[in-house]
């Protein structure tokens, strides 16, 4: 450690420097400005509040800091004094410090990505490396960042690409970060004290089996100055975490705590993966400190309006996808599938629905009806507080007068009834079913709630329509193309098909042979399709259905 005269001369040095004579507080930021303006190197203004006496000294400053200051006072005999003031008896200890706790990381994070490799919802082999995520970790590992996250709405593959991530980087014995010190772990595993207040270096320590009284963020700097090479720590399944019920702010306060500390973004390097609804509340808590948002890496394709950071997949990644679990299969599907197929929260619908469709079937818009369905009754009707959460669903359409004015509204009309479904809006949120957004309308701030998904919307939309109309009549299907645009007004017509079809209702059909519209071969099409399909699965339907539906013949059974 640095001699305390030695400290004392530096003090006085950065004052002169500076042209201050007696220094405050307010003064510290100031510094670390002017350090960040000359070096183009980066330190905290937590760090020379520490240096002053501002703050409490939790740890020995690192060699970085030390030399950064002494650059920046330009100083070289004082320098050479630190360099002989820098003790290191402790070299041995250290070094075996390292090395069980490089193995004790390494064995967690082998684990988590077997956890991630066990739980894919469709074989981990057809899975592949997002390279954009790849070139932002690189990025981001180079810079002076302290700390970046991957944010998507659930079902975009974040745990993946972390796993690919790691897998490719690090874990092997000629990967380019392999001498790192990494630690993969889920966050359940890490923030598992049950009390009021969390410390992020103690549940460091207890993980990685760390007896060492001194803080462990004093053993990742000596390692980093010693080898060279850094200590990455990747977090996930935050949302597992907080579904145990435990408490956010606790989780987050001990990373921003943490954060704090780290000083610069040299040695130790922090990821998170969260879900959009969770990095909103995260962020609310370090939006208002310069440091902290200084020091993140949101990336390059961060989108504040989807709060997410992890893009579509491209079509060249659908392809790559699709070739993995059948390469005949690309010969065959068409554009409209593959860019539904860009939301990779699909792929596991359409992974498990191609042994249920036939190839005539499974490559046309149809087979995406039956997704949607699946992905609404998961998401929805099979999960808990699902009355609760189908009566938020009913008042999104209710309140957007039924999709006439917007898709999004008004969050203080929930407020009445507010009490009486929280948990289920709360979960919905959290879940990627809905969304928040803020937006200032003459002056005022006001926040809007939403669908994430467009065909939840378009949905439950038509649901409420059948409620109100359930007899469709031509008549019908003319308001709907007058009041609704294009794209939406086939969509909400071939939801009725779909669903009087499914569930044998083919008196229903009858107005899609009598209408004339301009409309009527493709939705006759679909109707087709959707007929065919189901006499594969009900052949004693066949009767009936060419009773109504008789613009082609149909097989009977």
């Amino acid at each position: 450690m640095i001699d305390h005269s030695l400290l004392n001369e530096l003090r006085n040095l950065i004052l002169l420097k500076i042209d201050i004579t007696i220094i405050s507080p307010s003064d510290c930021q100031h510094i670390a400005l002017a350090i960040s303006r000359k070096l183009n190197k980066k330190i905290s203004d937590t760090t020379i509040k520490r240096l002053f006496g501002f703050a409490a000294v939790k740890y020995n400053f690192s060699k970085f800091t030390i030399n950064t200051l002494l650059e920046f006072v330009e100083h070289p005999s004082l320098l050479n004094k630190s360099d002989e003031g820098i003790k290191n008896s402790n070299d041995k200890k250290d070094a075996e410090q390292w090395i069980k706790i490089t193995a004790n990381a390494k064995k967690i994070s082998q684990k988590t990505v077997k956890h991630i490799v066990n739980h894919c919802t469709i074989p981990y082999r057809y899975t592949i490396n997002r390279q954009f995520a790849t070139d932002e970790f690189q990025y981001f590992y180079d810079s002076n960042y302290s700390f970046t996250s991957f944010i998507a709405q659930p079902g975009y593959g974040k745990s993946i690409l972390l796993s690919q991530i790691v897998s490719n980087l690090f874990l092997k014995q000629k990967d380019k970060y392999n001498n790192d010190i990494l630690l993969f772990i889920n966050a359940p595993d890490l923030f598992r004290n049950e009390h009021d207040h969390l410390n992020f270096d103690t549940e460091l320590k207890r993980v990685l089996d760390v007896n060492d009284p001194q803080p462990i963020i004093n053993l990742f700097h000596k390692f980093h100055e010693k080898t060279g090479h850094k200590v990455i720590i990747i977090i996930d399944a935050f949302y597992d975490l907080f579904h145990l019920n435990k408490n956010k702010s606790v989780a987050f306060e001990a990373i921003i705590n943490w954060l704090c500390e780290i000083e610069d973004g040299n040695a130790i390097k922090l990821v998170v993966s969260m879900r959009s609804y969770l990095w909103a509340r995260f962020h609310t808590l370090i939006r208002n400190s310069h440091y902290l948002t200084k020091t993140w890496y949101p990336g390059n394709n961060y989108v504040q309006e989807r709060i997410s950071n992890v893009p579509p997949l491209t079509e060249l990644e659908v392809e790559n996808i699709i070739s993995n679990m059948n390469p005949k299969l690309l010969q065959h599907i068409n554009s409209y599938v593959k860019e539904k197929l860009s939301n990779p929260f699909y792929f596991k619908y359409y992974y498990h629905l191609k042994d249920e469709y036939d190839s005539n079937v499974y490559h046309t818009n149809l087979i995406f009806f039956e997704i949607y369905l699946r992905f609404i009754f998961d998401q929805i009707y099979k999960s808990h507080l699902s009355p609760e959460k189908l009566v938020v669903c009913k008042k999104i359409i209710q309140f957007s007068d039924y999709g006439l004015k917007s898709s999004t509204v008004n969050k203080a009309l929930f407020f009445n009834d507010f009490f009486l479904f929280k948990q289920a809006y709360m979960d919905l949120l959290a879940e990627g079913i809905i969304i928040e957004h803020k937006k200032i309308l003459n002056d005022v701030l006001v926040e809007t709630v939403g669908f994430v998904h467009h065909h939840f919307f378009d949905y439950f939309l038509y649901k409420e329509l059948a409620e109100r109309e359930p007899n469709f009549t031509v008549e019908t299907l003319d308001e709907i193309i007058k009041n609704y645009s294009p794209t939406r007004s086939k969509k909400l017509i071939k939801w009725m098909i779909f669903s009087a079809i499914r569930n044998s209702k083919y008196a229903k059909l009858q107005i899609i042979a009598q209408y004339q519209g301009s409309i009527k071969n493709e939705l006759t099409l679909f109707t087709t399709e959707n007929i065919k399909h189901q006499l594969k699965l009900k052949p004693n339907d066949a009767i009936e259905a060419n009773k109504y539906f008789t613009h082609q013949k149909l097989p009977e059974s």
